[in-house]
């Protein structure tokens, strides 16, 4: 029990600022270096089941930092896109409950890669976009640097997005992402629909009694 309280308070002050612009420094690193390896760097760090249990303990940390994407202009793209939701999910959020989503997503994905045998990064970081829409939902961003695009409408694409991988190709990794968000969101949501619940059932007894 004093080792579980221990880690409880750990938790509680766990924070590490600047958590997604090292991420996404690593991202950038890592691909330049893939340049330079063909390939090499992805087949290092990547996360592997296998690999894992022989010894190469490193690819449950550093499969998150390699790129999500081997073109140029969107490795770019994603890079300024994560640095910039970072930084405001940070600003608005703090960096304690941003390195515990973080965290928590990383945990599940790593589990899911334990299962399935084979995980990317890919969901850590789409599975942001959920959390930057409930927490910044009025933000604007800009697709392709032009259009305007608040965070809400960003993030139901993104769960749209991730709902056609995991129902059509069965992309289970998928679902790390969800239970993240649901973990640290359900409960307002539940809160918010049994408030509806019980004000349209508080509304439906005044109509009866005013009928009568």
């Amino acid at each position: 029990m004093i080792g579980i309280n221990k880690i409880k308070r750990f938790l509680a002050t766990f924070a590490v600022p600047g958590l997604m612009n090292y991420l996404c420094f690593g991202m950038a690193l890592m691909y330049v270096a893939d340049l330079f390896t063909g390939g090499g760097i992805t087949a290092l760090f990547g996360f592997s089941r296998s690999l894992i249990l022989s010894g190469q303990i490193w690819r449950v940390l550093t499969f998150t930092c390699l790129p999500i994407n081997s073109q140029p202009f969107w490795v770019l793209i994603t890079v300024i896109l994560y640095f910039q939701i970072g930084r405001e999910l940070e600003s608005a959020w703090g960096a304690h409950e941003l390195t515990k989503y973080l965290l928590v997503s990383w945990l599940l994905t790593v589990a899911a890669g334990f299962i399935a045998g084979h995980v990317t990064n890919t969901y850590i970081f789409l599975g942001m976009f959920l959390a930057y829409g409930k927490i910044l939902p009025k933000m604007q961003m800009r697709i392709f640097f032009m259009i305007p695009v608040e965070a809400w409408l960003l993030a139901v694409m993104d769960a749209v997005i991730m709902l056609i991988s995991l129902i059509r190709f069965h992309d289970w990794a998928v679902i790390p992402a969800f239970l993240t968000f649901a973990i640290f969101f359900g409960k307002d949501f539940f809160d918010r629909w049994n408030s509806r619940r019980r004000y349209n059932k508080f509304k439906e007894a005044f109509r009866h009694r005013n009928d009568e």
